[in-house]
């Protein structure tokens, strides 16, 4: 192990996340910072996708599988189970560490659990993001097929887990509903991320960050472009993106086309969202559906006021007026553009809330009051 892990407080960590996913990186990256920061040594556990983005941490990283669909799943349990499970078990027991804290569904992670339970008298933990979705068909055969699958997956772990993390009240209330009698102490801490702000003054992007999909309001921010465009109104907009957009782009013009900068890769780097949220005067969030958002504390980073639609998953993170609008779900383009232009009337203000809020909400320099309670010596397994 690298000589960085000397010295470091008898406290370990580790982080498990098999199934890639970019957008998880961004909270790996801020508790791995802030923990070690604080003393204590962290192991990341990963799926070997997210070997472009570990930078720093490729002295404390371990890459485990493959997995990144359905398929790269299927060939990791089969590769866990014939082999990778002899190599874990014995770096749990060399290692012993103190907490296993899981970042993402995967149908190995009760495996994960009983086998720190039995090698290293582990602490287990799981942040879930999305503990429960009522309206499933939202996203499609497929999407739904997916989400049934997770909580299926989810309430298997359930029996090994000593502690769940939450990020949001709606997350907290969705998972009351999905597990009413749950035993295991739930803690609710905000989405943390490490500050990378980027303050521009010229600004005239309205941008969409994130998964382009049906329920993230992607159709309908393109019409919103393709109105604009037929208004001559003076915004630019952008998206940046992991999906591929090539056949949402077919609904717009080229004129429309044409007054949009596009950034999409299924590697894209959290610099590539915080550089174009650094350029933006607007987030747009016309979400249908969601529980919590990691597009709004990367906007807040930045400076930029967020439209969104009025559900519950994201009124808690966006202050009316301040920083930023609500619109229904149904709302035509011409209440969204109107929103815009209050936003680029008052823009300093809103700004500078936006940063306090996320100083004062999403700031990882937090992690130890969000986090103190996993750094006692007091835990004695079930």
């Amino acid at each position: 192990m690298n000589k960085k892990r000397k010295n470091i407080k008898n406290i370990k960590f580790w982080l498990v996340c098999l199934k890639y996913q970019p957008g998880n990186w961004q909270h790996i990256e801020s508790f791995t910072t802030q923990a070690s920061n604080n003393g204590y040594s962290v192991h990341l556990i990963l799926s070997k996708y997210f070997n472009w983005m570990v930078n720093k941490f490729q002295y404390c990283t371990t890459f485990i599988t493959l997995s990144s669909g359905f398929f790269t799943i299927l060939f990791d349990i089969f590769y866990f189970l014939a082999y990778r499970w002899f190599v874990i078990w014995r770096l749990m027991r060399k290692e012993k560490p103190e907490t296993i804290i899981f970042v993402m569904w995967h149908p190995l992670n009760p495996l994960f659990c009983l086998m720190g339970k039995l090698a290293a008298d582990s602490r287990c933990i799981i942040w879930l993001h999305e503990p429960y979705k009522k309206d499933k068909w939202v996203y499609g055969l497929k999407g739904a097929i997916i989400f049934l699958t997770v909580e299926f997956i989810q309430t298997l772990t359930m029996f090994w887990l000593d502690d769940i993390i939450l990020h949001s009240d709606i997350a907290l209330q969705a998972f009351r509903k999905r597990y009413p009698n749950i035993k295991q102490t739930v803690h609710l801490i905000p989405l943390q991320f490490h500050d990378k702000s980027k303050i521009n003054c010229d600004r005239m992007l309205i941008s969409f960050l994130g998964r382009a999909t049906k329920a993230k309001g992607i159709d309908k921010f393109l019409k919103l472009i393709e109105v604009s465009t037929l208004k001559n109104l003076e915004w630019e907009f952008g998206i940046a993106t992991s999906s591929n957009i090539s056949d949402h782009l077919k609904m717009i013009s080229q004129k429309a086309r044409d007054k949009l900068e596009i950034v999409s890769s299924p590697y894209l780097s959290d610099e590539a969202l915080i550089n174009m949220a650094s350029r933006s005067l607007a987030v747009i969030c016309l979400y249908s559906s969601n529980l919590q958002s990691g597009v709004v504390p990367i906007a807040f980073m930045c400076g930029v006021p967020v439209i969104a639609t009025d559900i519950k998953g994201l009124q808690p993170y966006i202050d009316h007026g301040k920083t930023g609008y609500f619109v229904s779900i149904s709302a035509k383009p011409e209440i969204i553009l109107a929103k815009i232009e209050s936003i680029h009337k008052n823009f300093p203000v809103l700004s500078q809330n936006c940063r306090h809020k996320f100083l004062s909400t999403f700031d990882d320099r937090k992690w130890k009051d969000s986090y103190g309670w996993l750094c006692n010596n007091q835990y004695k397994s079930k």
